[in-house]
């Protein structure tokens, strides 16, 4: 009999244990460079990641990355592209960390963003 018990209690633990899929982005030599890939960078980048950080997640060299931008007039682009809307991005996000819920970060919106406003907007108070 207790050896019946035993295999329950083992498959009991089976289904409790969390895995996790990692995937394991320093393996091999990189990748090249394909439209596909540079496309994928980019939303890296417009996510708020680095470059280097965007090569790296898409297994591609940092630096033929850059040589293959400084080539071409169209990812060049892109890529500015791509850089102005991780700037927005990170901008608002950090708007909203700062200014949370405060009564301050309300005024800072309410006032358009700038700074003087709070001090002079009468509604605000502070």
């Amino acid at each position: 009999m207790p050896s019946q018990t035993a295999p329950t209690e083992v498959l009991d633990e089976a289904k409790e244990a969390q895995l996790e899929v990692v995937r394991d982005v320093d393996r091999g030599r990189p990748l090249f460079l394909t439209a596909r890939r540079f496309i994928k960078v980019c939303k890296w980048i417009e996510q708020g990641e680095s470059f280097s950080e965007a090569c790296r997640l898409e297994l591609v060299h940092y630096t033929g990355f850059r040589r293959h931008v400084r080539l071409n007039p169209k990812y060049q682009r892109r890529l500015k592209e791509a850089e102005g809307t991780r700037e927005e991005f990170l901008r608002e996000y950090h708007i909203a960390h700062t200014f949370g819920n405060t009564r301050r970060g309300t005024c800072w919106r309410l006032c358009g963003g700038s700074s003087a406003g709070i001090q002079t907007n009468s509604l605000c108070g502070a």
